[in-house]
């Protein structure tokens, strides 16, 4: 859970998560002409960046990047800072427990340390988790860019991890990435992306398709029976499993579902469809809506409402799950009731509480 919580952490930067062993930071050939010049006259820069190491102190911290304009205590030798360049376009966040670096994230505003190359589905498609960076690094073609070490505070003594980066620009401020965390040994751990698409946007996925997709399948066999394409948008190594989560995007970005994987079979699925569609053909009155009560079946449910709901979401239990989950999704006569759907959720096949009993507009 620890190496979710520090990807989640990390996740700050990948939205606006690392490589070779940091004894031996890799060299970077991609500043430029201006950034070189802003490294000259700052010390809050990628190459400062780069001599940063975990277990050092605040004060060695200091000598390398200046007085940090902003330091929040958290605790006694426990400190959070951010480091200014001059012309505050470039910052270097830190954290400190025990007085020792635990995690370092820089942000440059201006990318004069992005590499210009091009980031690719295709490139994402072929990553997979035990690879190694220099492997990586052959497949996409570039050095890449280190943005984050980390590591895991609650057992600091573990090694620690290392987030790099490649990006191109799309059209407006917006980057196509590839994130890869990597351990000290320069192992893939972690893989994910930002603006790449993979999925046929437009091939449709419709409710009783949806309902075609059953935990337990593999993905080929999800794919095979959706007849289209998938996109993969990250893959995790937790509690030894290999964790991925792929993902159907139409081209109007209003309608979507996510598929979620554990050692490449299917334990959950959830969609997101505009309200509209799933109320369409449905109308409960607000007489049959009040006898749902908790401690009730799905098919209770079911019989009580005259409709069967509308699957929204589902999932297995397994290691990470220790309950089946089904979210269903009934919509109200709008002429009568003063909310526009229920959304239920059974606990294995139950209504769990009455907090699992929502009525939304």
């Amino acid at each position: 859970m620890q190496k979710i919580i520090l990807i989640l952490a990390c996740s700050v930067f990948i939205l606006a998560g690392c490589g070779e062993k940091k004894s031996e930071p890799p060299v970077s050939d991609q500043g430029t002409e201006s950034g070189m010049q802003e490294s000259l006259f700052n010390k809050v820069n990628y190459y400062n960046f780069l001599t940063l190491s975990l277990g050092m102190s605040l004060d060695e911290a200091n000598e390398l990047l200046g007085t940090p304009e902003m330091s929040e205590s958290t605790g006694t030798g426990n400190f959070s800072c951010t480091y200014y360049s001059s012309t505050d376009t470039v910052f270097i966040e830190a954290t400190f427990n025990d007085n020792k670096l635990s995690s370092a994230a820089i942000r440059d505003m201006m990318d004069m340390f992005y590499e210009p190359v091009s980031v690719t589905s295709e490139q994402f498609d072929q990553l997979y988790i035990g690879m190694t960076l220099n492997e990586i690094r052959e497949i996409i073609g570039a050095e890449g860019y280190l943005e984050c070490l980390f590591r895991d505070t609650y057992e600091p003594d573990l090694p620690g991890s290392y987030l790099h980066v490649w990006a191109s620009r799309n059209d407006g401020m917006s980057y196509r990435r590839i994130n890869v965390i990597v351990d000290e040994n320069g192992e893939a751990w972690s893989i994910t992306q930002n603006n790449l698409t993979m999925c046929e946007r437009d091939a449709e996925l419709t409710f009783e398709l949806y309902d075609l997709i059953k935990p337990g399948m593999n993905l080929d066999e999800v794919q095979d029976t959706l007849g289209f394409r998938l996109s993969r948008y990250y893959s995790i190594i937790y509690e030894d499993c290999v964790n991925d989560m792929y993902r159907y995007e139409d081209s109007s970005f209003k309608n979507a579902a996510d598929f979620h994987f554990v050692d490449n079979v299917l334990y959950k699925k959830n969609i997101e469809y505009p309200t509209e569609r799933y109320t369409a053909d449905q109308a409960v009155t607000p007489e049959a809506a009040g006898l749902i009560a908790a401690g009730m079946t799905e098919e209770e449910v079911t019989l009580a409402l005259g409709s069967p709901g509308i699957l929204f979401s589902e999932q297995t239990a397994n290691q990470f799950a220790t309950s089946n989950m089904r979210i269903l999704i009934w919509g109200m006569d709008s002429s009568s009731a003063d909310f526009d759907y229920l959304k239920i959720m059974f606990i294995d096949g139950k209504i769990y509480s009455e907090g699992h009993i929502l009525r939304l507009s």
